[in-house]
């Protein structure tokens, strides 16, 4: 496991954290992720999407108070289109894998490990929230990368949002703690323009939440891996370039 924090150029993040300094999230310089076939996604979608359950307690739990520290807690439902089996294990949050799933959209899963930034990527988890997510950090594996990535890393693709208005969130940590209460005046969310559905953020330097109404769903793609400091780099000058107006900045 500890080998596995060698697959980030480690030795590049003080220059990239001071380079960076103060974006809290970006849209990315990357085309729309299509489905293959929007209606069998609905229907796999619809019949398998299971709770989300956690399998190790990680630094996502840091904050919280007592009765929700704790496996049986959960706010997401999901399925998995892609695990890293040799990894799985050391999770903290388990996803019903759906090789139904997977195999209903092969261009939109090949699409992800052709185009985003990855040495190795070890999960493909479609999420939707099932209630309000209060600002916390992800964990990372292993748990000895936790602090070292302080410029955005953090990979999301905006699969499905019916809300009316942005509820993904951020907030930084030097103003407010994880699972402490942000007000709605401080938080600030992560806007999308037409041509991508992609977005990266910091999550060492800011914590992160969503907003919730259960009138309104969305569904995120979450993509976890070991990020190629290299092809990120380039990509964020890009999409810096391309998107100034869309900057999150603390």
């Amino acid at each position: 496991m500890k080998n596995l924090a060698n697959l980030i150029k480690l030795s590049e993040c003080p220059r990239l954290t001071e380079k960076y300094k103060g974006i809290a999230a970006l849209p990315l310089d990357l085309p729309r992720f299509e489905l293959d076939s929007a209606d069998n996604f609905w229907r796999i979608w619809n019949e398998e999407k299971a709770r989300v359950d956690r399998q190790h307690i990680d630094r996502g739990a840091v904050g919280k108070s007592p009765d929700k520290v704790s496996k049986e807690y959960t706010q997401w439902d999901g399925i998995a289109m892609y695990e890293d089996k040799e990894v799985l294990g050391s999770a903290a949050w388990v996803t019903k894998d759906s090789p139904a799933m997977a195999e209903s959209q092969p261009a939109y899963l090949k699409s992800i490990f052709d185009n985003l930034p990855f040495v190795r990527i070890r999960s493909v988890r479609l999420w939707s929230s099932n209630c309000v997510i209060p600002g916390h950090y992800d964990g990372n594996m292993p748990a000895s990368l936790d602090g070292k990535l302080r410029f955005p890393t953090e990979i999301r693709i905006m699969l499905d949002d019916q809300n009316p208005k942005e509820t993904f969130w951020l907030a930084p940590v030097s103003q407010y703690k994880p699972h402490t209460t942000v007000p709605d005046e401080a938080k600030m969310h992560v806007r999308l323009p037409p041509d991508t559905n992609t977005f990266v953020w910091n999550n060492e330097d800011c914590i992160h939440g969503a907003d919730y109404d259960p009138a309104y769903k969305k569904i995120l793609v979450v993509i976890k891996g070991w990020v190629d400091i290299d092809r990120l780099e380039t990509l964020l000058d890009k999409s810096i370039a391309k998107y100034p107006d869309y900057v999150v900045k603390f």
